[in-house]
This record gives structure tokens, sequence and C-alpha cells, in this order.
């Protein structure tokens, strides 16, 4: 790539793949990341691999099942172990660990270990998603504010992925929390990637039975910040029979599935698409009026 002229945003993949005179191990690819079976076969006849001695293995997925509980005496072994933490290798024992509680441990555990490790955007969004995915809003919120303070932008994607899994949990208040704050947590979102959150949003919303909330808050982005979701995401805010209870008399959904659109649902719709479209022709007319 750097021979290619592409040096721009290769430096940290460089570093990841070249060796680590620290590390006197070989980290077991829990994650399916190795090399094909082609590669594999073609290196075996290099004198490199007839001269280089195999090093001890580490898996993450049973060094993870040995810490499940978290049991001093066996973080007292870790310690005692030597190990180099990296980033990558962090990541990977995040995602072997089955409790979140004992991922938030060795988290914060291996935070204060010496050797020079800290904490990237990679290891933050791992431990977020762990996190949001097991409704600990509390953590999340101290995480997120920490990473803040620390200037560490986390990816998009992580964002909304927090925001889905605030659905799982029914954790409606925070994932609107996170949907405001999201400027902050990732940088500036871009109006694509605003349309995809607040689709997400809209879908946690239902999944907590907060169907009427949902409705204000897609109103309040579609004025303040241009944001026009899709038919689909906007149908799916309620489910027909809440909808029916609601409105002690709103037209039934067709046959079907039970997130199918009922005519209220499409008067909404068009009560609030068009409302958009004549204040845009508005906007519209006022500048061309003062173009002439």
């Amino acid at each position: 790539m750097r021979e290619a002229g592409h040096t721009e945003g290769t430096e940290d993949f460089v570093e990841e793949l070249s060796p680590d005179a620290r590390i006197p191990y070989a980290v077991d690819d829990a994650d399916g990341e190795g090399g094909s079976e082609e590669e594999e076969d073609g290196e075996k006849d290099t004198p490199r691999a007839k001269e280089t001695p195999l090093k001890p293995w580490l898996d993450p997925r049973e060094l993870a099942r040995a810490l499940e509980g978290w049991d001093p005496k066996e973080v007292a072994e870790l310690e005692a172990a030597g190990i180099v933490w990296t980033p990558r290798l962090v990541c990977k024992l995040l995602r072997a660990f089955r409790k979140p509680g004992t991922a938030w441990e060795f988290f914060c555990w291996v935070a204060c270990r010496p050797g020079g490790f800290a904490h990237d955007r990679d290891t933050v969004a791992r431990m977020a998603a762990i996190l949001a995915r097991a409704g600990r809003d509390d953590l999340v919120e101290r995480l997120l504010a920490k990473v803040r303070d620390d200037g560490i932008l986390l990816p998009f994607a992580t964002v909304r992925l927090i925001v889905d899994f605030y659905g799982l949990s029914k954790n409606a208040d925070a994932a609107v929390r996170v949907f405001r704050e999201a400027d902050s947590i990732c940088g500036p979102v871009s109006r694509p990637n605003l349309a995809l959150l607040c689709s997400s949003l809209l879908r946690t919303m239902a999944k907590c039975r907060r169907g009427r909330d949902a409705t204000e808050l897609l109103e309040e982005m579609m004025a303040t910040r241009g944001v026009l979701p899709d038919l689909q995401t906007f149908s799916g805010l309620e489910r027909c029979e809440e909808m029916i209870t609601a409105g002690g008399g709103l037209p039934g959904a067709a046959p079907g599935h039970v997130w199918t659109a009922s005519a209220a649902d499409l008067n909404k719709v068009y009560g609030i698409y068009s409302g958009c479209f004549r204040r845009h022709d508005a906007e519209q007319l006022a500048a061309d009026g003062g173009t002439d």
C-alpha cells in the first residue's frame, strides 16, 4: 500500500502486523482473523518457517473461562503471568467473557497494569457494546463520560449498536440520551448516518412501548435536523393493537403482520412529510425572492 502511495491511515495497520519483541507467546485466532490455508501451505517450506521456533500458545477463550468468577487467587496468577496486554488481545478477551460483570472487572483491571497499556477506541467500543446489551446504562454512561474527557471518539457503528441494544434491555431513556449526545461520542454525525441512528432509536422506542414519545421525537428531528426516515421505519413505531386501544376508534391494520401500518399511521406520516415540504417550498420562495 505504501509503495503505491497509500500512506494515510496505514500506521496502525503496520504496527498491528509488526512483531512485538515483548510478547513471548502466540495468541490463538479466536475471531477467525488468521490467514488462509493456501497462505499457510505456502509458508511451510520457507527457510524462515523452519528456523523460527513455535511460541507458547495463549487462547483468550480458555483464559476468559478460567477468570469467569474473577477470583482474587486467579487474578493474582494472572498478574504473575507477565502477559503483555495489547488492544487486540484485550478485545479478544472481552469478547470471550460470558458475564458482562466479569468483562467490566477485567476492563478496569487491565487499565491499571504496568507496561504502558492504555484503552483505545476499539477496546472502549467493545466494552460499551457489552454493557449496553446487558442493560447496564449506568456503566455505559460512566464509560462514555470518561472517553469524552480523554478525547477519544468512538466509531459511529458503536453508537448505533448501543442504541439498538437498549431496545433489547427496554431502556428507552438511556437510548435517547445516547442519541442526543452522539456528536460528542463519535464526532459530527452526517445526515445519512443521522437518519440511520434515528431509525435505530425509533425501533428501540417501539420495543419499549414508547410509541407516542417516538412520534414526538421524530417530529422534533424532522423539524430541527432535517431527518426524513422512510415509511417502513415510521410504521413500525407502534403495534396496531396499541394504536387501536389508545385511539379508541382508529381503523385497524390489515390482517397479517403485527407491525402492518394502519390508516392512522399513513395519515400521520402524510401530515408530517407534507408539512416539511411546505416549509421547504416557503424557504425556497423566500430565497428566490431575495435574489430578484
